[in-house]
C-alpha cells in the first residue's frame, strides 16, 4: 500500500462551514465540531458532517470520460510525483525540490501541482489548461502503442532489463515504424507509473514479491486508525421475504456488506434481491462514504450512524464485480483504493465474515427465517412464517446496526465499536487520537454519484436524444442540437449521458462548457417509468414475436401489455413478486420527473439517494 492520504479533521486546522473559513477549536464526540471563524472569532458549534477541509470552488470539475487516455495517464502520472507530498506535515522547500529533480520537474510545477491538487482533492484538478492550438498530448496511438508492448516485452521481463535498454528499444522500434520516437524522460515516466509488485513478480517471481510484501503479521494490514481499512463481502439471506401489497413470499433477499477493520463499525449496507454485482458494490461504496442522515430518514431509522468519508483502501473479494472499469476510474479520481483479497488467504477476509455471521444469527430470531440447520428448523416452515417485506427488513437490520450492534461491546475490542471509533478520534492514554475522517466535498456530493453512474454517448438531434429507441428533450439541449465533432470535420459531435439502470425515464446531459449535468426527461412524459432490465426483456419479447422495425410506441406498448401479464400472475409467482417490488421501492425513492417543456435548465437533483446509483461495466448500453 502506497501512502496514506487519507483526509481527517484535527483541533486547529483549517476548515470551510457554510463556505466561510474557520478553524477546529475542538471535536466533541463522535459527530460535534467546535469551530473558530477566522474573520470574526466567532465560536460555532456544529456537525463534523456539515463540514469541509476544502475551500468552496467557482466552477465544475471536468467529467473523467471526457478525458483522452493520455490525459488520463499525464494527471496519473503527476499524482504519482505528489503523492509523497499531499498533506505530509513534514513537508518542506527541500522536499519539494528533491521530488521535482527525481522527476525532471520544477519546484514551482511540483508546488502548483500540490496546491490545485490538495485544493479540490481531485485527480482531475491536475490536468493542464488546454491551448487552442495543440491539444494536451503529443503522441499518436501508434507511439502509445510501441512503448506499451516494448515495456512488456523487455521491461517486465526476468531478463531484468535496464531502463536504458528499453528505451533504447523503444526508439528502434519506433524508426523502424516510421515514427517520431518520445524523449527517455516519457518512458522512464510511463514505467514509473507500472504497480511494483506487479514488476517484482514479472521480473523476479512471485516468490519474491509474497516475501517482499509479505503479510504484517497480527493486526490487520494498515488497519491503525479508524476507517483507514474497509472490507466488503455479500451473502444469500437465511430469510423468506413477502412483497408489500399481498404479503406473500417472494423469496430469500442478498445482502453487501462493508465494516471497517480496527473498530468494527458497519461501513454501509444495501440489501436487495439482484444477484451481487456492479450494482451492490457501487451502492455500498457510495453510500459508506456519504454522510448516513439521508439514508437513515429514508428508512425510518432514529439513530446515529457517523460514519462517513474516503478509506484509505476498501479490501474486497476477487470477484469481477469489483473490477468494472468505470468504477475503477471513480475510485481514483475520489482517491478511494480498492485492494484484492490475496487468493489463498482466508484471513483476509475472515473479519466480514464474522460480522455477517453475526447478523445471520440475529436474523434466525425474525419470522421467516430458513435457519442454517435442517435440525433446527424442525416443522418450522418458513414459506407460511414469512412476514417482512424488503422495506420492513431493511428498517429492522439498519436499526439493529445503529441502535444495537454500533451500542454493545464487541468481544474481540472490549468495548462498543463507536466507543472504539472515538478513542480512534480523540485518543487514550498511550495514543494520540488520528482525529475524524473528513467527508466528500458538499458541493461534490452530487458529482461523486454520477462519477460511479453508468453511462453512453449520443448526439443531440433537432429532437433531442435518443437511446434505445426512446426519445428524450429538455431545452437545454438546445445549444447543442447537430453540434460538429470539433476534431472530427462533418462529425456531429457525441455527448456522455449517464443514466440509473433502474429508471431510465431520465437521463443525464453532461454540457462540456457548463461542466456540469443536467436531468432530461422523456420526450413523451406521459409515458412509464421502465428499468433497463424491463426494456431489456421487453426486447427480446419483441423479437420473439418477430418485430424487425421497433420504435418507441411499439416497446411502451409491450411493456404495458407485459406488466399487465406480470399483474395477473402476481398471486402465483415469486418472480413476479420481486419485480414489482424492486420497480415498487424505485417509485418511492423518485421525486417528480423535470418540465420538458420548461424554459429554463433545470436544477440537477438526483431524486435517487446515495444508495441509488449502479457503477455499471456490466450493464449493455444497446440491446
Amino acid at each position: 500500500m502506497s501512502a496514506i492520504l487519507e483526509k481527517r479533521i484535527l483541533p486547529g486546522m483549517r476548515v470551510y462551514y457554510e463556505g466561510e473559513a474557520h478553524h477546529v477549536k475542538s471535536i466533541i464526540g463522535l459527530d460535534e465540531v467546535v469551530l473558530i471563524k477566522v474573520d470574526s472569532q466567532e465560536v460555532v458549534c456544529t456537525k463534523l458532517s456539515l463540514v469541509d477541509i476544502y475551500e468552496p470552488l467557482s466552477h465544475k470539475h471536468p467529467e473523467i470520460l471526457n478525458l483522452t487516455n493520455d490525459e488520463w495517464k499525464l494527471i496519473q502520472y503527476r499524482y504519482q510525483i505528489i503523492e509523497p507530498l499531499v498533506d505530509n506535515p513534514n513537508r518542506n522547500r527541500q522536499m519539494v525540490q528533491d521530488r521535482g529533480k527525481e522527476n525532471s520537474v520544477s519546484t514551482n510545477t511540483v508546488y502548483n501541482w500540490l496546491k490545485k491538487y490538495e485544493h479540490s482533492g481531485l485527480l482531475t484538478s491536475l490536468l493542464p489548461k488546454k491551448r487552442n492550438d495543440t491539444g494536451t498530448t503529443n503522441f499518436s496511438d501508434d507511439i502509445e502503442k510501441v512503448i506499451s508492448e516494448v515495456i512488456q516485452k523487455e521491461y517486465l521481463d526476468d531478463r531484468q532489463k535496464t531502463v536504458a535498454k528499453v528505451c533504447e528499444e523503444v526508439r528502434r522500434a519506433c524508426r523502424k515504424k516510421g515514427l517520431k520516437a518520445p524523449h527517455r524522460n516519457t518512458i522512464r515516466n510511463r514505467i514509473k507509473m507500472l504497480d511494483s509488485k506487479d514488476v517484482m513478480k514479472a521480473r523476479y517471481s512471485n516468490q519474491e514479491a509474497a516475501h517482499y510484501y509479505r503479510d504484517i503479521k497480527g493486526e490487520f494490514p494498515h488497519a491503525d486508525a479508524p476507517l483507514r481499512v474497509i472490507q466488503i463481502d455479500h451473502t444469500k439471506l437465511d430469510i423468506i421475504l413477502v412483497d408489500d401489497v399481498h404479503r406473500i413470499q417472494i423469496g430469500r433477499p442478498f445482502i453487501t456488506l462493508a465494516m471497517c477493520i480496527k473498530t468494527r463499525l458497519c461501513f454501509s449496507v444495501w440489501v436487495g434481491f439482484e444477484n451481487p454485482s456492479s450494482l451492490s458494490v457501487g451502492l455500498t461504496i457510495s453510500q459508506g462514504i456519504l454522510a448516513k442522515d439521508k439514508f437513515l430518514e429514508k428508512v425510518g431509522v432514529e439513530g446515529k450512524w457517523p460514519v462517513w468519508g474516503v478509506p484509505t483502501c476498501i479490501h474486497a473479494d476477487n470477484a469481477k464485480e469489483f473490477r468494472g472499469e468505470m468504477l475503477k476510474m471513480a475510485c481514483k479520481q475520489h482517491n478511494v483504493r480498492i485492494e484484492w483479497r490475496p487468493v489463498g488467504k482466508p484471513q483476509y477476509g475472515a473479519h466480514i465474515e464474522r460480522l455477517l455471521g453475526t447478523f445471520l444469527q440475529e436474523i434466525h430470531t425474525l419470522p421467516g427465517t430458513t435457519s442454517s440447520s435442517v435440525a433446527k428448523k424442525g416443522s418450522y416452515d418458513p414459506e407460511k412464517k414469512a412476514a417482512l417485506t424488503l422495506g420492513e427488513f431493511e428498517e429492522w437490520l439498519v436499526n439493529y446496526i445503529v441502535n444495537v450492534y454500533h451500542q454493545r461491546e464487541h468481544s474481540s475490542l472490549g468495548m462498543s465499536p463507536l466507543q472504539k471509533l472515538e478513542e480512534g478520534i480523540h485518543g487514550n492514554e498511550t495514543t494520540p487520537g488520528v482525529g475524524a475522517l473528513a467527508k466528500i466535498k458538499t458541493e461534490n456530493e452530487e458529482r461523486f454519484k454520477l462519477d460511479f453512474m453508468p453511462h453512453v454517448e449520443r448526439t443531440v438531434q433537432n429532437y433531442g436524444i435518443v437511446w434505445n429507441k426512446i426519445h428524450y428533450y429538455h431545452d437545454v439541449l438546445r445549444p447543442w442540437i447537430n453540434a460538429e465533432d470539433e476534431k472530427l470535420n462533418k462529425y456531429k459531435k457525441k455527448f456522455i449521458i449517464k443514466y440509473d439502470p433502474r429508471d431510465i425515464s431520465v437521463i443525464y446531459f453532461y454540457d462540456p462548457e457548463l461542466n456540469d449535468y443536467f436531468p432530461i426527461p422523456y420526450r413523451d412524459i406521459s409515458k412509464p417509468m421502465m428499468s433497463i432490465w424491463e426494456l431489456r426483456e421487453v426486447k427480446k419479447h419483441l423479437k420473439q414475436q418477430n418485430h424487425h422495425e421497433i420504435d418507441e410506441e411499439i416497446i411502451f406498448n409491450a411493456f404495458e401489455r407485459m406488466r399487465e401479464i406480470e399483474e395477473s400472475a402476481v398471486e402465483k409467482t415469486a418472480k413476479a413478486r420481486r419485480k414489482r417490488q424492486t420497480r415498487s421501492q424505485t417509485q418511492t425513492r423518485r421525486k417528480s420527473t423535470p418540465n420538458a417543456n420548461s424554459e429554463n435548465p433545470p436544477e440537477v437533483d438526483l431524486s435517487f439517494d446515495v444508495d441509488e446509483l449502479e457503477p455499471f461495466d456490466d450493464i449493455d448500453e444497446d440491446f
